[in-house]
């Protein structure tokens, strides 16, 4: 009985912190660039948007339970999926024959976030980035 109360205080404990760790909800700028990152979330839908001064804004909105939406993506059709594990965010986006995953880990400082990109079709080594948050 002991083993099964621990347990489940233990997955509580696991599934509140993931919920309650630092926020993306912000603009975030790469580094050394002009590209910015907007997250707004509203209860299990993000809103994600994408600019940079060398190319047209990308936004979608999509829920964050793993299911498949259908966005456009640099004006060509994609299908991105979005969940969160532990305090990180993930995506998988498939455009055409190709699949990438990003993964944004905000510091606990909320101040930065680590940005990592993972091409899986076809396959290439993570590039790991840091976004900072913007002030407004």
């Amino acid at each position: 009985m002991r083993a099964h109360v621990a347990f489940a205080a233990l997955t509580f404990a696991t599934a509140a912190w993931a919920q309650t760790g630092p926020s993306i909800d912000g603009t975030w700028e790469l580094r050394s660039t002009t590209e910015k990152w907007t997250f707004a979330q509203s209860g299990d839908v993000l809103k994600v948007k994408m600019t940079d001064k060398s190319a047209a804004a990308t936004e979608f909105e999509c829920g964050t339970l793993g299911k498949d939406c259908k966005v456009k993506l640099g004006g060509k059709n994609a299908t991105v999926s979005m969940w969160y594990a532990g305090p990180a965010l993930v995506q998988l986006i498939t455009q055409g024959s190709n699949v990438v995953k990003r993964r944004f880990e905000p510091a606990e400082n909320g101040e930065t976030m680590k940005f990592e990109v993972t091409n899986v079709v076809p396959r290439d080594d993570p590039k790991t980035f840091e976004l900072n948050r913007l002030k407004n």
